[in-house]
């Protein structure tokens, strides 16, 4: 069996791994795995109902998610064909591609999650990552996602399970960019279209032994990972 290629990840980093950091970045590697910021699914969801959203809808059909400039700003994407075609009209550019570059999502909310995942696919990410491993008061406190999702791993999984199910539920020839591989052309093999992945810490807190890490990457593992 031949051996998958090893990848190069730039993590995100708050308040760093901005849209024009990352085109920096893109500038200087075309094949790297490039980070968002976290992206709070709370934040979209507020933003969407704030565009006169009646119901948002988290079933099988995608058709009510309407991907406006607000939540694609909010998730962080950035297309500069759209962006330079509106700013110079008529003009052409050499274009860099964006990707590959995966949407961290921070949530433990299951119905949020499925939004999110929806937005991530609207706007083209190549795949989605679930935020499980930040210990900062202000994710971990009050909104209890984050590294708090390691000691409330029944949230965990089911935001995991949320995700995959929105992922399978869509119809995935709309969305794919490429693949995990770093062949960003349009196909439609269905289980290559948004990976999902959980960034999460070793232990936290008092829950550090191996026997609690193994237990919880296996659970996200079987919920969708």
């Amino acid at each position: 069996m031949k051996p998958p290629e090893k990848e190069f990840h730039v993590a995100p980093m708050l308040d760093v791994s901005t849209i024009e950091f990352r085109y920096f970045i893109r500038l200087l590697t075309r094949r790297a795995f490039i980070w968002t910021e976290m992206v709070v699914a709370e934040t979209l969801v507020y933003n969407a109902k704030n565009q006169e959203f009646d119901q948002i809808i988290f079933a099988d059909d995608h058709d009510e998610v309407e991907l406006n400039p607000t939540l694609r700003r909010y998730c962080g994407y950035w297309d500069e064909r759209e962006f330079l075609k509106d700013l110079y009209p008529g003009k052409s550019f050499d274009y860099i591609n964006p990707h590959p570059t995966i949407c961290q999502i921070g949530t433990n909310d299951p119905e949020q999650a499925a939004f999110a995942t929806r937005i991530v696919q609207k706007c083209g990410y190549d795949r989605i990552d679930l935020n499980a491993e930040c210990p900062s008061d202000r994710v971990t406190g009050k909104r209890e996602f984050g590294a708090a999702l390691m000691k409330d791993q029944d949230s965990a999984v089911s935001v995991v399970k949320s995700i995959a199910e929105t992922v399978k539920a869509i119809d995935q020839s709309t969305f794919c960019n490429g693949d995990s591989s770093g062949n960003f052309e349009h196909h439609t093999t269905k289980n290559k279209c948004l990976p999902i992945s959980v960034k999460t810490r070793i232990g936290v807190d008092e829950h550090d032994t191996f026997e609690h890490i193994v237990r919880f990457i296996g659970q996200l593992v079987d919920a969708g990972c």
